[in-house]
């Protein structure tokens, strides 16, 4: 497969999830990927998920946030939408486990134990 034609796959993969999703550049000509609203995707999804986890104290949220680090923008279009599918399949991969060993879960497997 060539670089283009991963990079047609790529997008093809982005643009059914982000529907009208385009390539945008910083201040510093660094390149990323925007929804349709113009908001960087790659770091919204980041923060979408610290947000979609309970927190007991709005601390405990601060706290998250503060931890996770923003995703830098890339040298090139390419290297921005591969950084975003990359990031998009981990998020998937963090959500499903999470639902798969939550807290719930293995109490009530433990209970039944």
């Amino acid at each position: 497969m060539t670089r283009k034609e991963k990079f047609q796959k790529i997008k093809t993969n982005i643009l059914k999830k982000f529907p009208g999703a385009v390539t945008k550049t910083d201040p510093r000509g660094e390149y990323y990927v925007a929804d349709k609203y113009g908001i960087d995707i790659l770091n919204s999804e980041i923060i979408n998920t610290v947000n979609s986890n309970r927190f007991s104290k709005i601390e405990d949220l601060e706290g998250a946030l503060n931890k996770i680090p923003l995703s830098p923008h890339s040298s090139t279009v390419f290297e921005a939408w591969q950084k975003l599918e990359l990031a998009l399949k981990s998020v998937h991969i963090i959500k499903v486990n999470t639902e798969r060993f939550s807290d719930e879960k293995i109490e009530n497997k433990n209970d039944l134990h």
